[in-house]
């Protein structure tokens, strides 16, 4: 359960910061890339915070103890997925659009990308 509440407070971190830094880094990566990183960064502190209550949920029902741990894992471990594609779309950004460029104090090459 600490584990999830980990999760959840640092996707909760991650989606403001992403927040941010989208005015900065629009201009250096596509539009279309940006908004499939966004939608899916807005999607982990719900996936987190279900990943939360199911973890809860064997303390309340003793009898069932067994079944909700390993519900818990099986949903843990299906949350491998969305994470693995929010931190590819957000790789893209920054190692294939430039979206680091963004940081940068001289912005020589600052162009809009199209490559959708």
């Amino acid at each position: 359960m600490v584990f999830q509440l980990i999760l959840l407070a640092s996707s909760l971190a991650a989606l403001k910061t992403g927040e941010l830094d989208e005015e900065k880094v629009e201009s250096f990566v596509s539009e279309l890339a940006l908004e499939e990183h966004e939608e899916m960064g807005e999607k982990m502190p719900w996936i987190f915070t279900g990943l939360l209550g199911i973890s809860m949920l064997p303390f309340f029902f003793q009898g069932r103890k067994k079944v909700l741990m390993t519900a818990t894992l099986i949903m843990s471990l299906a949350s491998v997925a969305p994470i693995a594609v929010t931190g590819h779309t957000g790789g893209k950004l920054v190692y294939e659009q430039g979206a680091a460029n963004a940081h940068l104090k001289s912005q020589p090459n600052q162009t809009t990308h199209d490559h959708d």
